[in-house]
């Protein structure tokens, strides 16, 4: 074959290779087994006991709010986009980019969008 390399060993060797690996390993001894055991429960029962339920405080309670009004707030955020397009573009049949620029409902909205869609801070 075109990818056969020579590892040195013969027929024999490898024989003789794979008898010794046919062997069962030795096994930890049932102290150490033990001792493993006796940790891994301690730590399970240290990971129950920090994931059990708290009081929740009111900074909690600001995450959970903070996380049920994403939603709401991208959408608001589209609808207020959809609203300056559609105000900024007028009445005309060929609607441009630059008729939304081209508008003081648009140029205002240009710089206030973003403080409306909660991206920037106020002041």
């Amino acid at each position: 074959m075109a990818h056969e390399h020579d590892t040195g060993l013969d027929d024999a060797a490898l024989d003789r290779l794979l008898a010794e690996m046919r062997h069962a390993p030795e096994l930890p001894s049932a102290a150490l087994l033990a001792r493993i055991e006796a940790d891994a429960a301690r730590i399970q029962d240290e990971r129950r006991a920090a994931a059990a339920p708290r009081g929740r405080g009111w900074l909690d309670g600001i995450g959970a709010l903070a996380a049920r009004l994403a939603l709401p707030t991208g959408l608001v955020a589209a609808g207020l986009a959809g609203l300056w397009i559609g105000l900024s573009a007028g009445t005309g049949a060929g609607f441009t980019g630059a008729s939304v620029y081209d508008s003081a409902f648009g140029l205002q909205m240009i710089y206030e969008f973003p403080a409306l869609a909660g991206l920037l801070p106020e002041g």
